[in-house]
């Protein structure tokens, strides 16, 4: 009998992805924290923000109304100027900036849903909040980032154990749910199963 070595599905997807990473990042995942992200709604075919958010560096938000939040710095003053301004709104709203603004730091990683079961971009946050009220998109809350990966669509199964992507907007992922490793290889390069 002859035994024959196939490379498997994960190999296959890292080496499509591999013609789709715009940059490595050699990530330390004790010292950052992984989010989801939705850059528009891909089932009213919003692609504009998401076009523009890929071609400009940039993650943003539709939550938080036309408030520039760059002066307001604890949580408890976001949710006063929110509900201040929004007060028949319900609190997400205020939830939404605190996370986009305080909780994401430099060097984190935000994925980008493709509804709740593909990843379209993976990005790195190498700047601050910034509010710009004659965004071209109607959304105004913006930070920078480096996109490591994008052009592409990549199974949440491939980094994600067992879970699929929640519809919610923004949310920070619990450790325990990521695949480390694949996700690492897939944004360094690393091949590991060769």
């Amino acid at each position: 009998m002859k035994f024959r070595l196939n490379n498997g599905i994960f190999k296959e997807i890292c080496e499509k992805a591999k013609t789709k990473r715009s940059s490595s990042y050699d990530f330390d995942e004790k010292k950052i924290q992984f989010h989801k992200m939705s850059l528009g709604n891909t089932l009213a075919n919003e692609d504009d923000i998401y076009n523009y958010c890929i071609r400009d560096d940039v993650i943003s938000l539709g939550y938080g109304g036309d408030i520039d939040y760059s002066n307001i710095k604890n949580e408890e003053d976001i949710i006063k100027a929110y509900s201040k301004k929004y007060p028949g709104l319900t609190s997400f709203g205020a939830t939404a900036i605190i996370r986009f603004k305080n909780v994401i730091k430099k060097g984190d990683i935000i994925v980008v849903s493709k509804g709740n079961r593909s990843i379209r971009a993976i990005g790195k946050v190498t700047g601050e909040y910034y509010y710009n009220d004659q965004s071209p998109i109607r959304f105004n809350h913006f930070r920078k980032v480096e996109w490591l990966y994008k052009d592409g669509e990549i199974s949440v199964k491939q980094i994600l154990k067992d879970k699929w992507l929640s519809q919610q907007s923004i949310y920070t992922f619990y450790d325990k749910d990521i695949i480390i490793d694949n996700l690492k290889e897939l944004l360094t390069g690393d091949d590991k199963l060769k």
